[in-house]
């Protein structure tokens, strides 16, 4: 069987909110995720590989400033296309392309806190 047929694709429908180290100013992520089915079965596995990049791409934005967006894409798009991300019984080889961005507003607070954190109003 040839494997590269059996890699799926699917996209994150909705953005994703992920908080950063900044307060009150959370990344928007969407992307796209490559992964390939394994045997066991699960009601809704696409569902469950957007829950596993998401909860994993939280956990490395938790420690990166909202003013730093490609700092901290840079660092997801590393840290899960690494092959880091534990298998699962229903999933193998999660490839995740994701992109973060802030609004206006947000970063204009991510900046403005930032001033303000570092004493320089």
């Amino acid at each position: 069987m040839n494997l590269l047929r059996r890699t799926r694709e699917i996209d994150f429908r909705e953005p994703r909110l992920l908080d950063s180290r900044t307060p009150g100013v959370p990344f928007q992520m969407t992307g796209s995720v490559w992964w390939k089915p394994r045997r066991a079965r699960h009601p809704d596995i696409e569902a469950a590989v957007r829950r596993a990049v998401t909860q994993q791409a939280q956990a490395i934005v938790l420690t990166r400033d909202a003013d730093d967006i490609c700092g901290a894409q840079d660092a997801i798009n590393a840290d899960l296309g690494s092959d880091r991300l534990e298998r699962s019984p229903c999933y193998s080889r999660l490839i995740p392309k994701v992109t973060l961005r802030l609004s206006k507003q947000a970063m204009v607070d991510a900046l403005e806190y930032n001033r303000r954190s570092r004493g320089q109003l």
